[in-house]
């Protein structure tokens, strides 16, 4: 519950000061992302190929490293840096570190909309 109150009043936050598309987003689904493009797409892969087990062993395995972190629906990332059309890094809210996914999985804090004049 405390995570999902600090990614609504991050949103909340970014939304009232108008943050940019290249700034706050929101999390799409749940997603694994990684320090390392190559970690991050080795992951995928093996999801993808439904390899189960060894998958999550290799998951939970890089989590616990602190390699690679578990973002959930809602989450408010920053996006920090772009490698390529597909590939974006975000840092989670009050962490330093970047983590590598796709950007797909990621929709940008709305802009509110302008008051209305009277």
């Amino acid at each position: 519950m405390q995570r999902f109150m600090m990614s609504a009043l991050v949103w909340f936050l970014c939304a009232m000061a108008g943050a940019s598309a290249s700034g706050t987003h929101i999390v799409r689904g749940q997603v694994y992302a990684c320090k390392t493009i190559e970690k991050s797409d080795a992951l995928t892969d093996q999801v993808r190929q439904m390899r189960g087990i060894s998958a999550y062993l290799d998951i939970k395995a890089a989590a616990n490293a602190g390699e690679c972190q578990l973002f959930l629906a809602g989450d408010a990332v920053f996006l920090q840096s772009r490698r390529s059309a597909q590939h974006v890094c975000v840092r989670p809210v009050g962490k330093p570190d970047c983590f590598w996914l796709a950007e797909s999985r990621l929709r940008p804090v709305p802009n509110p909309r302008p008051a209305a004049r009277r």
